[in-house]
């Protein structure tokens, strides 16, 4: 089976080499909620040769942890993006197939595969609490292992202070 798979309705892009343990794996998060309300949309992780290099902050015991909620399901737990140094930029959207006619979340704006690149813009900026007029997040995945990831950002009227956060192991 194709290693590179488009997963609309949960808005997740997986970029693989392969299906071995070493394989290079990128996964995107620009969709609806889906399963849990983890604020996560623009989220990514990447893992190559068996080692995780970015993924999301680990070390909560969950439910037990009075962090949990603050910290492990915001933005800030991510690799995703911060407006104006807000550990809690972003807001939840409508969950998938919630009621008709709400569907104010993230979405998998385009997506392509070909033989050599693969190519994936989600639009996540309706969940940053009106200070975007737009945002993507933008992968180009040139096979087996590259990326390239540009975001654009449309302020509203005022400046924002725009801050990539990259949840690194070291």
């Amino acid at each position: 089976r194709n290693p590179v798979r488009l997963y609309r309705d949960i808005g997740t892009t997986v970029f693989r080499s392969g299906w071995t343990n070493d394989a290079f794996l990128f996964v995107l998060r620009t969709g609806p909620f889906y399963n849990h309300q983890h604020i996560d949309q623009g989220t990514f992780w990447l893992a190559d040769h068996g080692k995780i290099f970015i993924s999301e902050r680990h070390g909560s015991t969950y439910y037990d942890d009075p962090f949990y909620q603050s910290h492990y399901t915001q933005p800030i737990a991510h690799s995703t993006i911060l407006i104006d140094g807000n550990e809690q930029s972003q807001r939840v959207g409508d969950p998938l197939a919630y009621i008709p006619g709400l569907e104010d979340h993230a979405v998998i704006h385009q997506f392509l595969d070909g033989e050599t690149a693969a190519f994936v813009s989600g639009d996540i900026g309706k969940l940053y609490w009106g200070k975007v007029k737009a945002m993507r997040r933008n992968v180009l995945y040139l096979k087996p292992r590259t990326v390239l990831m540009l975001d654009t950002i449309i302020p509203d009227d005022k400046d924002r202070d725009i801050s990539l956060l990259y949840q690194a192991g070291r």
